[in-house]
């Protein structure tokens, strides 16, 4: 029996060697070229990631021609991005003391004099950018930031308003800019700038919030609940959505409810200075806290008090 499947076997070879012979060359030949692809690639990622920063070829190309403004800018934007605010103003100096007094310069070193807090140089420089021919939506947006750092309101709305103008879609700047409203109580305008981003983006959270936020600046509080429900359903796990919540608990006086809301933003952002205050205020009124959720106090008067957001 052995015999007879050995003598099979042999047939089977000896009809199908070149088959066989092919099949398992194909395969050595796969598995070599494989392993061959492989250290090429590995090769080739190794080389893409050793010592071949951006900045290493931005500063070749200083070297070679140290007029060369997209340089210097590029550089510079890459500096920011990386918060290295240091660094970019080092390379920015060093450009405007190869005389390259251009608007790009001017404008990235306004805005890293912004990121290092030195408002007033920042200030000076966006006023020399502002000489050159500007254009730039994120330039005014960063001159309003800065204006309103050094208490320049007047300046800021102007400079938002021209941000909008170059961008029609940068909502930042229209949270921005009604934000400064609400500070200033010129809570009609702040409104009216958050409704024209909710009429170009009905689901955009953070609108209906900070439009519930004014609302609560006013006392209105029906219809800032109104707006949180909106803002609950598209997104329910906003921050600001639960610290408009706990503000509007606290100013309708239902402090446990203010409690719950305000612990879940500082659990996962122990250093919102807004909600932590609120919770001092409230614990501060503790033994008034059954007497506030009872039955006799629901239409107790809420405290007039008004808190500015800036949790965002």
């Amino acid at each position: 029996m052995l015999e007879y499947f050995m003598e099979r076997i042999k047939q089977f070879f000896k009809r199908y060697i070149i088959f066989i012979i092919s099949f398992v060359s194909l395969v050595i030949i796969s598995i070599i070229a494989f392993f061959i692809f492989k250290n090429n690639d590995f090769k080739e990622s190794r080389d893409f990631n050793t010592n071949n920063s951006p900045e290493k070829y931005y500063l070749i190309a200083i070297e070679c021609n140290s007029k060369n403004v997209d340089a210097y800018y590029k550089l510079s934007k890459y500096y920011i991005k990386n918060r290295q605010y240091e660094k970019a103003k080092d390379i920015l100096q060093k450009a405007l003391k190869n005389n390259l007094k251009r608007y790009k310069i001017y404008s990235q070193l306004a805005i890293t004099y912004y990121y290092l807090n030195k408002y007033t140089l920042a200030n000076k420089y966006f006023k020399k950018a502002l000489d050159k021919d500007v254009d730039d939506y994120l330039f005014y947006y960063y001159f309003a930031k800065n204006s309103e750092k050094i208490y320049k309101y007047k300046d800021a709305i102007k400079y938002y308003k021209k941000s909008i103008k170059c961008k029609r879609d940068f909502f930042r700047a229209y949270f921005d800019l009604a934000k400064l409203y609400n500070f200033l109580k010129q809570y009609h305008y702040a409104k009216c700038w958050i409704e024209k981003v909710i009429k170009k983006d009905y689901d955009n959270a953070y609108a209906h919030i900070l439009l519930a936020d004014t609302y609560i600046r006013m006392h209105r509080y029906r219809i800032a609940k109104h707006q949180l429900k909106i803002a609950k359903k598209i997104d329910p796990n906003s921050l600001d959505l639960h610290f408009e919540l706990g503000k509007l608990y606290y100013y309708r006086g239902k402090y446990c409810c203010a409690i719950k809301e305000l612990k879940m933003v500082t659990k996962k952002n122990p250093n919102c200075e807004e909600a932590n205050i609120l919770l001092g205020d409230i614990y501060e009124k503790k033994p008034l806290l059954r007497d506030y959720n009872s039955k006799s106090f629901k239409g107790a008067k809420a405290p007039s008090k008004l808190v500015f957001n800036s949790c965002s």
